[in-house]
């Protein structure tokens, strides 16, 4: 007998009640489908109507099935009435290559950076970054990429610090 390779999938769906699950479980180990991780079932409420339904039950699921039965399985879930939506999907594939970090360093798939140590880390503005961040530009006046907001302006001088500052300025003109 042919052994039949089998490919990872993960399934969301959104049910009715707590049956919706079982429906989802039953239907992927009639395909000869394993089972390798179970999610949480959740309620929540939707935006919007489901077949009438305000409320669902989401819950996702990782299995192991021949590419074959996919679209039995598609046809079987559309069908069940305890399942309001669905989607098959595979899940990405982890790259086992080494990558580059952005300030050259190379790091392994892991997520654990090679031998050198570590960059140093510097404060703009009063936030601190570590050299070769790629979140931030170095201009103090620049809305950061990662929240979008302005980075707080520098504490206000003493009228002390503020009279050396003036002598400064004026000693180099």
């Amino acid at each position: 007998m042919e052994q039949v390779e089998k490919r990872s999938y993960e399934i969301g769906f959104m049910a009715r009640d707590e049956k919706g699950l079982a429906a989802v479980l039953d239907r992927v180990k009639a395909h000869g489908g394993e089972i390798t991780l179970e999610g949480p079932v959740d309620e929540v409420a939707l935006a919007y109507e489901i077949k009438k339904q305000k409320q669902a039950r989401f819950g996702y699921l990782h299995a192991s099935l021949d590419p074959s039965e996919i679209a039995v399985l598609n046809q079987e879930l559309e069908r069940a009435e305890s399942i309001l939506r669905f989607l098959i999907m595979t899940p990405p594939f982890i790259k086992p290559a080494p990558r580059q970090m952005p300030d050259g360093r190379s790091a392994h798939a892991g997520g654990s950076a090679a031998s050198s140590s570590p960059a140093p880390f510097s404060s703009v503005g009063g936030i601190s970054r570590r050299a070769g961040d790629a979140r931030y530009s170095g201009s103090g006046d620049v809305a950061t990429p990662t929240t979008g907001r302005q980075p707080l302006p520098p504490a206000p001088l003493s009228n002390e610090a503020l009279e050396k500052k003036i002598e400064e300025i004026l000693k180099e003109a």
